[in-house]
């Protein structure tokens, strides 16, 4: 993936986001690090859950690569590349970094 390019990786949940986990390996999305990721649910993702009665509820994580330099400076992005550049997302819990 060209450096400051965003990707979106999808994350399968279950009975209105209760059940369900997503590990996504930063490194492989980004050679250089990521310089910012999010976890989203986008509209479409929303009208998904309420019409199938919060049975499926897909997620998204939003990654944007950092250039050659190297991850961005502070945030969540910075922790994740330094912990073997992994993301776990929970359901109903914030994204934690992985070892």
């Amino acid at each position: 993936m060209p450096d400051g390019e965003a990707r979106e990786v999808r994350g399968d949940f279950f009975v209105w986001g209760l059940f369900g986990e997503k590990t996504v390996r930063l490194s492989e999305l980004c050679p250089h690090g990521p310089s910012r990721w999010d976890t989203v649910q986008t509209p479409v993702d929303t009208l998904i859950a309420v019409l199938t009665l919060g049975i499926y509820v897909p997620r998204h994580v939003e990654v944007r690569c950092a250039g050659p330099e190297g991850p961005g400076q502070g945030g969540q992005a910075q922790d994740a590349h330094s912990s073997a550049g992994l993301v776990a997302i929970h359901a109903n819990r914030a994204p934690q970094d992985g070892p």
